[in-house]
């Protein structure tokens, strides 16, 4: 009777550890889901900002970017370059698929996510590969727009006739 009542307190601690990772995961799934889902909105409004006013602002504040959260920064490093970070707590589903993905990559020839996809200069703001593709910890991408000196104007001008 006693290994019964073993067995049963193993089942029931086994059971309590599955509740709590899954609990523990979820929330780590959970904050990545809400940061994912900012920084679409984000990268948006920085690069709206960005080519409306034909400069680089010093922060998500200047440009009038509000309840970010503490996962996604920005810094400007000059007035041509910006760097833009997003933490995430896991791997994305595109990034890091595990052992047995690896192993079928191996049989059916896949090509691997490109780890450096996100490290050197860009001319834009990748959001897709920081949203789906990104690796756990700090996802970085610093950014060169092009034109920054230009203004563009909020409606377009007609061109005056020629006498040609």
């Amino acid at each position: 009777m006693k290994k019964y009542y073993l067995g049963l307190v193993i089942l029931v601690a086994l059971s309590l550890g599955l509740v709590g990772f899954t609990l523990a995961v979820g929330k780590d799934s959970k904050k990545d889901e809400e940061t994912s889902k900012k920084v679409e909105s984000v990268s948006n409004k920085l690069m709206d900002y960005v080519y409306q006013k034909g400069r680089l602002p010093s922060s998500f504040e200047e440009a009038d970017i509000k309840d970010t959260p503490s996962t996604i920064r920005y810094e400007r490093l000059d007035s041509e370059r910006f760097k833009f970070c997003v933490y995430y707590d896991k791997a994305g589903s595109s990034f890091d698929a595990g052992p047995l993905a690896l192993l079928t990559g191996l049989v059916f020839r896949a090509q691997p996510v490109d780890e450096t996809s996100q490290d050197g200069e860009k001319a834009y703001l990748d959001s897709y590969t920081l949203v789906y593709a990104h690796k756990k910890g700090d996802n970085c991408q610093t950014v060169k727009p092009g034109g920054l000196d230009i203004q563009f104007p909020d409606a377009v001008q007609p061109v005056p006739e020629s006498d040609f």
